[in-house]
């Protein structure tokens, strides 16, 4: 690795180390309005009850140590955020550490929910769950960030995208400070769903009236005035007139309103997040085309989506307190719910079609500082080089992102129209599937526009279809091997509509050793006929045979392993040749097996 990496380690120890003594200072001062809180609240208390028995006529000087003690809950409100702040931060900083430390797997946001089992390649390559390729990446706190970081792992851009993404990631790459404030910007992981906000947005439903604008608040006022009007003169003629008359009214709409109440406030977890990251990043100047775009795009027409969100966001939390009880009371009289419906309903009509264009942005904007994150903590990763030509790939010096670094054993892979085929064999653990899934994560990684785990990546745009780790379906009746087979004509499929790397290991292992090997050696004929290229894996030495038939397109590589002192050691290298040791017997041997 390289020598810059304990400078990454060495920023973020200098940083947490800064926030430590910054709320060590913090809680001393949290002590200290906590004790003066107290202590004005008891000067009040004995003061009003002094003053009202000695001196009536001064009960208001009781006012100024309850005012002192105002100012300090306000003071107390802004110590304690900035104290939630720091916490945010510190674990922020903890998981970078963890990050270049390898200690993060199971203690970040796995995107289990992005999975799609039928996926050609995301469970085959570990890219959700715990110990995934999104849990090391992903740093995107709202919804439409995590939802567009997934987006782009689950599917490659085109090279014009790739190269746009690239150009962006650079420059975010340094801007520690800017990862940081989008940390503090959003302190909800994923409630709610995009899709969901952006529905209620594009929506022309309209449950209030627009009438209720410019009657409601008269009507509203008239009745709070014949309540005064009764307390005062005992007269409660003109309180029955407007309690009947306000009562008629919403009892017209009150019902629809509710409902509509039910669905809107679904979304208003996601709005606080939102607005934030957006404040952040909005009025930022930036030079590269993908980030310009993104800004230019919020600054039309003079509008300020932060501004904007945290707006409706006010809204909402106006309409949520119709569920307290002394708004409960007087609802039906002062048109309370349906007014803040009228507003919620009026901030639509001004800005939901804008919502979608903001949504976007966000989650672009999230999914590129997600990957500058980890350009960042990975200085030894290298962008990739695309091109246009026929479907090849050379990977020098590629390595297993999910595994530690400093340990992790480099290989070079090369693949192209002469030699499509790369048939590794070797014995049990020796780390053939492993390789398999390092390629396909440094292609994915390519794709979607972040640096790599080799020394120089050069490709093509490429389609990945996997056969790593297919399982059998009780739900679905299928078999391992119907299950595999299926998968296998998804790729073949694939590879006929356009360029595809394939990557397969213990092809039809679930079958007898006759038609495994007929039967991969007419799915390796098929998959090169269509321009795709790829690895298969095998312990079965009969299908390294296959490379001689393929006439120089197939390549045999190997893994070897040394038993000694009833130990098993990989080298973990990839070698040129035939796997000429198995460890099968050894390994049943050493575990006590009688064999």
């Amino acid at each position: 690795m390289s020598a810059s990496n304990p400078d990454v380690r060495g920023v973020y120890s200098e940083r947490l180390a800064a926030l430590e003594t910054d709320r060590t200072r913090l809680r001393r001062r949290d002590r200290f309005f906590g004790f003066s809180k107290l202590a004005f609240a008891i000067v009040t208390v004995v003061c009003a009850i002094w003053l009202a028995r000695g001196h009536p006529t001064l009960l208001a000087w009781a006012l100024v140590p309850a005012l002192a003690f105002v100012l300090l809950w306000i003071a107390h409100e802004r110590l304690l955020r900035t104290l939630a702040e720091s916490k945010r931060l510190e674990a922020f900083y903890r998981r970078g550490l963890a990050r270049r430390g390898d200690q993060w797997a199971g203690h970040g946001d796995t995107g289990q929910r992005f999975l799609d089992p039928k996926h050609l390649y995301a469970r085959d390559l570990d890219l959700f769950g715990t110990g995934s390729l999104y849990e090391l990446i992903s740093e995107a706190a709202s919804a439409p960030g995590q939802h567009t970081l997934a987006d782009w792992l689950l599917h490659p851009a085109a090279p014009a995208e790739i190269a746009l993404r690239q150009h962006a990631v650079r420059e975010l790459t340094p801007r520690l400070d800017l990862r940081e404030q989008l940390a503090l910007a959003a302190d909800a992981v994923h409630e709610g769903t995009p899709e969901a906000l952006i529905a209620w947005a594009e929506s022309n439903d309209a449950t209030v009236p627009g009438w209720l604008l410019y009657g409601a608040p008269p009507l509203a006022l008239l009745w709070l005035a014949s309540l005064f009007y009764w307390f005062a003169t005992s007269t409660y003629s003109w309180l029955v007139l407007f309690s009947l008359l306000n009562a008629a009214l919403t009892a017209r709409f009150i019902g629809a309103v509710k409902r509509a109440a039910v669905d809107v406030l679904q979304i208003s977890p996601l709005l606080g997040p939102l607005h934030r990251v957006l404040a952040v990043y909005e009025a930022e100047p930036f030079h590269a085309p993908r980030l310009t775009a993104l800004t230019s795009a919020l600054r039309s027409e003079g509008l300020a989506p932060s501004r904007a969100i945290a707006k409706l966001e006010r809204n909402l939390e106006w309409l949520e307190s119709s569920d307290n009880w002394f708004v409960k009371l007087v609802n039906r009289f002062v048109f309370w719910t349906p007014l803040c419906m009228l507003a919620v309903e009026t901030w639509r009509q001004h800005h939901g079609s804008r919502v979608r264009a903001w949504l976007t942005s966000v989650g672009d904007f999230e999914a590129l500082s997600s990957l500058a994150s980890f350009a960042y903590e990975r200085p030894a990763c290298s962008f990739p080089t695309l091109h246009t030509d026929a479907p090849a790939l050379d990977a020098v010096g590629l390595n297993h992102p999910l595994l530690p670094q400093a340990t992790a054993i480099p290989n070079d892979v090369s693949l192209d129209s002469v030699h499509a085929l790369m048939i590794v064999s070797g014995p049990n653990m020796a780390g053939k599937s492993t390789l398999l899934r390092a390629l396909g994560l440094n292609v994915v990684l390519a794709q979607c526009g972040a640096p790599v785990c080799c020394s120089s990546l050069t490709l093509s745009p490429l389609a990945v279809g996997a056969s790593i780790t297919v399982q059998d379906s009780l739900q679905s009746g299928l078999s391992r091997f119907y299950a595999e087979i299926q998968r296998l004509k998804q790729i073949t499929d694939l590879a006929g509509e356009q360029p595809t790397l394939f990557l397969l290991d213990e092809l039809l292992s679930g079958t007898n050793s006759h038609d495994r090997r007929v039967g991969t050696e007419a799915l390796l004929r098929s998959l090169l006929a269509r321009n795709a290229v790829g690895l298969i894996t095998t312990h079965d030495l009969a299908l390294t045979e296959i490379a001689g038939a393929l006439h120089g397109r197939a390549t045999n590589m190997h893994f070897g392993d040394q038993f000694s002192a009833g130990e098993l050691h990989f080298d973990y290298k990839l070698t040129p040749g035939i796997a000429n040791s198995t460890n099968a017997l050894q390994l049943m041997r050493s575990i006590g097996l009688e064999v």
